[in-house]
């Protein structure tokens, strides 16, 4: 075969063709059927990365929400409070529960100077919304909230003061499961208005001595939705970076396909007084 220019553009385009057709019809599938779940998230949920930003004057075409969740760690302040920055570290994510998902959290002396590989795996998480977990997360910011309230009173001036996270505030979104087997938790948590069933990818945490305690939440495999033209006007209003106060401009329905994979089903802008929770 004489492999010209011409042909290495015929089929560098049915590459381009093929690779759509795959990617068109795994969308088309994600959406077939009854969704797996349906999610109406609000601006705490749903926000604008700082890559959606456009300068006045430029131009972006396309515009995606990111997926804002959180977890409750060990229940202790401390750690409640380091959870703040390391959101992915939920207290029930253990040594039990990284043994099942395949996980080996041996306690294996290494040789000076080596370091255990970083391991990481994709598995199903369960992000719950508004429920349990949301509120055992209000209760201790409120408990932090009346206790810096109280220090603080107590202080001489001048003084700076504390932040304290509102309990009001933040997503509503909280992981709190993960496994193997999506069929399992789905049965499980079987209220497809408040849990969504997603993959994720989960790795191991060390701590000094190479010693492995528990695991992290790593990411959410897809952690972005995108908005169609026809809902753009939803999000006018929307800044990106802006993180949820208990405030929402908007109110969206996000559905979770056969593929575990997010679309934005419907979203309406609320009016600056109807956003408040």
């Amino acid at each position: 075969m004489n492999w010209n220019r011409g042909t290495a553009t015929v089929a560098g385009l049915a590459l381009l063709v093929l690779t759509n057709a795959v990617a068109l019809g795994g969308a088309a599938w994600n959406r077939s059927g009854e969704p797996d779940s349906r999610l109406q998230l609000s601006e705490r949920e749903l926000s604008v990365p700082w890559s959606a930003w456009s300068p006045p004057g430029g131009e972006n075409s396309g515009l995606s929400l990111r997926l804002d969740w959180r977890c409750n760690p060990a229940a202790t302040t401390g750690a409640r409070r380091a959870a703040y920055y390391d959101q992915g570290s939920p207290g029930w994510l253990d040594s039990r529960k990284m043994t099942e998902l395949g996980f080996d959290m041996g306690r294996t002396a290494l040789a000076p100077g080596f370091r255990r590989p970083h391991e990481v795996r994709e598995v199903w998480l369960v992000l719950e919304l508004d429920g349990p977990a949301y509120r055992t997360w209000q209760a201790a910011a409120a408990a932090e909230a009346a206790s810096a309230a109280a220090a603080e009173a107590a202080k001489p001036p001048p003084h700076v003061a504390a932040h304290v996270e509102l309990p009001h505030g933040g997503s509503r979104l909280f992981a709190v499961d993960t496994g193997l087997d999506r069929a399992a938790l789905r049965v499980r948590y079987a209220d497809r208005a408040m849990y969504a069933v997603v993959r994720a990818k989960v790795g191991r945490l060390r701590d000094t001595e190479d010693v492995v305690d528990g695991g992290r939440i790593e990411s959410l495999s897809i952690d972005e939705v995108n908005v169609p033209l026809a809902l753009r006007p939803a999000f006018a209003a929307v800044q990106p970076g802006a993180r949820g106060d208990g405030r929402s401009r908007f109110v969206a329905t996000v559905a979770f396909g056969q593929r575990a994979e997010p679309w934005l089903v419907d979203a309406r802008a609320l009016p600056a007084a109807a956003g408040a929770r």
